[in-house]
């Protein structure tokens, strides 16, 4: 499997700001082997390249649904990164699971870093660029479906988790802490009704200026 997108981003602001114009390209490979006919490996190799938005090169004030006074860098240049992902899945008639590792390595990744000061009664957060590492895995497994009351409950169970980390040392702000979850579906005929938890894990691998959270 293979894929490309070629983007052109042109942005002009109303101030007295530089111009942003660039046209980047990303491509996508993927194998998938077969191992039989219900279990396949899958490889997918990407190469993508983002252009900044107008907000992380241009915002200078309050971002209220953010609840943070931002600053943008109008020298933003694109982010790029390659991921590498490994999957094994299986689909059967009765269950199915899927487990995938990845990997992704970028070079001038985009994030808003808390300074640590105070605007506006707002925490002050500062776009900036830096080479960071993503690795993390998710999970998935969907188990027989169990006849009832004249239909049928699905029960579904996940799990992922990501860790991303500075090239320099220090972990990147604002990442997801890991997460279990189970979600049960009853269907009959046309109609059907979910039921989902999720628990979420302390988060303690935070940004300077940043605190940490307990898991919910």
């Amino acid at each position: 499997e293979l894929g490309g997108r070629l983007e052109q981003q042109d942005v002009v602001p109303d101030a007295d700001l530089p111009e942003y114009a660039s046209s980047r390209a990303s491509f996508a490979g993927g194998l998938v082997w077969k191992l039989s006919t219900r279990w396949s490996r899958a490889l997918n190799l990407t190469s993508t390249q983002r252009h900044p938005t107008s907000t992380e090169l241009y915002a200078e004030g309050p971002h209220v649904a953010a609840q943070r006074f931002e600053i943008g860098d109008a020298s933003l240049r694109p982010e790029r990164a390659t991921t590498l992902d490994l999957s094994l899945r299986h689909r059967g008639e009765r269950w199915s699971m899927s487990l995938t590792t990845f990997r992704s390595d970028f070079a001038d990744y985009i994030f808003a870093w808390p300074t640590g000061g105070i605007e506006d009664e707002l925490p002050v957060a500062v776009y900036l660029q830096a080479d960071a590492s993503f690795t993390g895995f998710e999970a998935e497994l969907e188990l027989p479906a169990a006849q009832l009351a004249g239909g049928s409950l699905t029960t579904r169970l996940i799990a992922d988790m990501v860790r991303a980390q500075l090239d320099e040392g220090g972990d990147l702000p604002q990442i997801p802490p890991s997460r279990l979850g189970a979600e049960l579906r009853y269907a009959r005929g046309i109609w059907s009704a979910g039921l989902a938890a999720h628990r979420y894990d302390d988060q303690d691998r935070v940004a300077d200026n940043e605190l940490p959270t307990d898991g919910f």
